[in-house]
């Protein structure tokens, strides 16, 4: 019976059978596009929502920079933004050539990843006293292997970097492999991270500052001259918060959660 009533319906109503057809195809297809945005989406657009907190990450990946280390930045940002893995926190992130006035403006924090830290510290499109503005004003910088060798003060026996973190000092020693990173409980303030880990490390520098100090995590074996060095450091630069990185937290075996909580300390808004 019900058959039979739709047939009556659409041979006397037959205007409207292709109405209903077209409305039920835009909207099928409509809800396709949504779902497969929302599955896609990194978060990576502003949102305005109640005590949520936002931090606007600039990424360079110009001359100097290693495709790998960037790739790793970006997959592991989209992994915290998916999986809320830093409770009422979005990074939105930027990737950039240039850096300067222009480029800095309105973010949170600066990464200068992994790669050549030489080529970094002679790249023209990079603006040192722009970065120091930057971060002299309230803002942050994350740099991480090379990035950590260019924003020390001085990498011994090699040249002078560009001195966001104006405390620090880089020592290179040639070691590719993971190695056991001990944080300290100053680590475990800044970063919400305990314990040890083996990160990976690809060339990075042993950190360290005169005189005493307290590092956020430090290397932890005996069979390297990496050993007893600082892994993780922060330093300040003005009003701004820095803090460089010998291990890759953004490669394997990643650790996305490391890498926000750098983030977010450096940002000032934890």
């Amino acid at each position: 019976m019900v058959y039979m009533w739709i047939d009556r319906f659409f041979d006397k109503k037959s205007i409207l059978f292709p109405l209903i057809i077209n409305i039920t195809l835009f909207l099928v297809i409509f809800t396709v596009f949504m779902m497969a945005f929302a599955e896609e989406s990194n978060a990576n657009v502003p949102v305005s929502l109640p005590n949520v907190k936002v931090v606007k990450v600039l990424i360079f990946a110009g001359d100097g920079a290693a495709p790998n280390s960037i790739n790793g930045l970006v997959s592991s940002i989209d992994e915290i933004n998916h999986k809320n893995l830093v409770k009422n926190t979005i990074f939105v992130y930027s990737i950039t050539d240039q850096i300067n006035n222009s480029t800095l403006s309105s973010q949170d924090v600066l990464i200068i990843a992994g790669g050549d830290f030489q080529t970094y510290l002679a790249n023209p499109n990079i603006k040192s006293t722009d970065i120091k503005k930057f971060v002299s004003g309230g803002k942050g910088f994350v740099g991480i292997c090379a990035g950590a060798y260019a924003a020390s003060s001085y990498v011994d026996g090699y040249q002078t970097g560009w001195g966001i973190a104006p405390h620090v000092y880089s020592k290179f020693y040639n070691f590719d492999g993971q190695l056991p990173v001990s944080f300290t409980s100053n680590g475990q303030d800044v970063l919400n991270f305990s314990s040890t880990k083996n990160l990976y490390v690809a060339n990075g520098p042993s950190l360290y500052k005169e005189g005493s100090y307290s590092p956020l995590a430090s290397f932890n074996n005996t069979m390297t001259p990496h050993n007893g060095y600082a892994a993780i450091l922060d330093d300040t630069y003005g009003s701004g918060r820095v803090i460089l990185s010998s291990p890759h937290p953004e490669l394997y075996p990643r650790e996305p959660v490391l890498l926000a909580n750098m983030i977010v300390w450096a940002s000032g808004k934890r």
